[in-house]
């Protein structure tokens, strides 16, 4: 987390394994801590992308919950392998795709109005009931300007198509990924090689068109 600590207690003379176990323990002693005064929820989203150091806390915590006032809730995708599943203290919920009326009633929730049977058919048959795939497509279809829209056949393309959608902040976007995954505003701004007010206005375009792809975090110049 890069906070200084060393300049408020000194040089740290442990190895970075040792490091990571007291670290560890710290954090296990502080959950158990909130644990024992009131009962604790703990979330995990997105387990399909977690780190390896991160991996072995959770699987402390997995071991111990019985003895705790402690639930965690931790969501990932099929392809993840749970080391902790054989758990007694685990419980696992495959959650199914959604079917034609929970497509229908989220359609109709992100369109703001009911559309019609024709475009819900071709959204049911390629959105294959995947939550993230019905909100992307039917944004992506709505937000065009086509009489009759058509539905996009990949989320990518669907993404794509949204991009197009927003001029020159889409260039922005395609320089923000070449930097990498985070980046500062003052980064951008020299790669991009735009007008200040230009650049500010491409990136309002991009956080405010829902796609998800460019957060602002704290501080607000990071990207």
């Amino acid at each position: 987390m890069a906070i200084p600590i060393q300049s408020l207690i000194g040089p740290i003379e442990l190895t970075p394994l040792q490091l990571k176990i007291r670290a560890n323990d710290v954090l296990w002693s502080y959950l158990r801590g909130l644990a024992d005064k009131e009962s604790v929820l703990l979330v995990f989203e997105d387990l399909h992308w977690i780190d390896p150091s991160s991996q072995e806390f959770l699987n402390k915590i997995t071991i111990a919950l019985a003895d705790t006032r402690l639930l965690c809730v931790m969501t990932y995708r099929t392809e993840y392998q749970a080391p902790f599943l054989s758990s007694r203290n685990v419980t696992a919920l495959m959650l199914p795709n959604l079917g034609r009326a929970d497509i229908e009633e989220m359609v109709d929730a992100v369109a703001e109005r009911h559309v019609g049977h024709e475009l819900l058919d071709k959204l049911v048959a390629q959105t294959d009931g995947i939550p993230l795939f019905v909100e992307e497509m039917t944004k992506s279809v709505i937000e065009s300007e086509a009489s009759a829209p058509e539905v996009p056949a990949t989320l990518h393309a669907t993404l794509l198509s949204r991009l197009d959608r927003l001029g020159e902040a889409k260039e922005i976007a395609q320089i923000g990924a070449v930097i990498g995954r985070d980046f500062d505003y003052q980064l951008l701004e020299i790669v991009a090689e735009r007008d200040p007010d230009e650049l500010t206005a491409a990136i309002s375009r991009l956080v405010g068109a829902c796609l998800g792809l460019l957060q602002r975090d704290e501080p607000p110049e990071h990207l």
